[in-house]
């Protein structure tokens, strides 16, 4: 069932207390001014995702709303969706319900998260591996982004944060990768290389399939990450799994690219020769025989 559309004036609670003496209560307020004039709930500006609230100290601001309802490219904020300070909507218009899954957290900001609405197919791969206990931080600076799957962790460089179109691509990216059941295969060299590469063309299938998603919802184009040179190939390569649907095919296709035509960023090798280089130090051949 849904819940009552939230709107500017509607008040929120806040848990969050300033150390002080004595302490001071945070306690809530209304949804500030000016939400969004356009659309109007019960005759006031209706709120979304990223506006603000009245909050001592500085002001809260609403971070869920819903997925499938959006005001102005934003997810539409209701009694019940939660705020930054762990606060939440307490009020609502009850003549206009709102329904449909919650957007998403992921801790790494309210605007990536309200873009990331633009992508259904996004939110729920982002629902599924935090259902699977994976979590997503950011990371050192310069440090870059990757997925690891022992910890099952997404670390972004926080040199994307407060940019919503480059923590698309970096998330898109990552995530395709965490959610491909890779599987090393160390039986030979080629073997080892080929499948790494296909991981990187799993990763790379998800990013058009979310850049595309995004731009058919009216979001900014997130690009392709990787080499320009590349990218028209890579969506080749997508365009033809889309009319034949061998994903496997697909996989290859960029993976083969992208071993020569992308360089890492902490060594500067071609990838094919980044895992081969791998592949030689943890299993070099037996010597031979004299």
């Amino acid at each position: 069932m849904g819940q009552p559309a939230a709107r500017v004036g509607d008040m929120h609670t806040c848990p969050m207390v300033t150390p002080s003496v004595p302490p001071v209560p945070h306690v809530g307020g209304p949804v500030m001014p000016p939400g969004h004039p356009t659309v109007l709930i019960g005759g006031r500006p209706a709120a979304t995702v990223t506006n603000m609230c009245v909050c001592v100290g500085p002001p809260d601001v609403i971070s869920q709303g819903a997925s499938t309802v959006l005001i102005n490219g934003l997810p539409a904020a209701r009694m019940g969706d939660k705020t930054v300070h762990g606060g939440v909507l307490i009020i609502g218009e009850f003549t206009v319900l709102i329904g449909g899954p919650t957007t998403v957290i992921t801790g790494l900001g309210v605007d990536f998260d309200a873009f990331a609405a633009l992508s259904p197919t996004l939110q729920d791969q982002i629902r599924t591996l935090q259902s699977q206990g994976w979590t997503f931080q950011y990371g050192t600076p310069g440090g870059g982004s990757f997925a690891d799957r022992s910890t099952q962790t997404i670390t972004v460089d926080p040199n994307e944060r407060g940019n919503p179109t480059a923590l698309g691509q970096t998330v898109s990216h990552e995530t395709g990768h965490a959610l491909y059941p890779y599987r090393a295969d160390v039986s030979s060299r080629n073997a080892y290389v080929r499948g790494a590469l296909a991981d990187e063309g799993a990763a790379t299938l998800n990013n058009i399939r979310i850049q595309r998603e995004i731009v058919a919802n009216g979001g900014a184009d997130i690009g392709i990450a990787g080499n320009p040179a590349n990218q028209q190939a890579y969506n080749n390569a997508y365009n033809q799994y889309e009319r034949d649907g061998n994903e496997a095919r697909a996989r290859d296709t960029i993976g083969g690219i992208f071993g020569r035509g992308e360089r890492t960023s902490t060594t500067n090798q071609p990838y094919e020769d980044y895992y081969g280089g791998w592949y030689d130090q943890n299993y070099p051949p037996p010597p031979r025989r004299r």
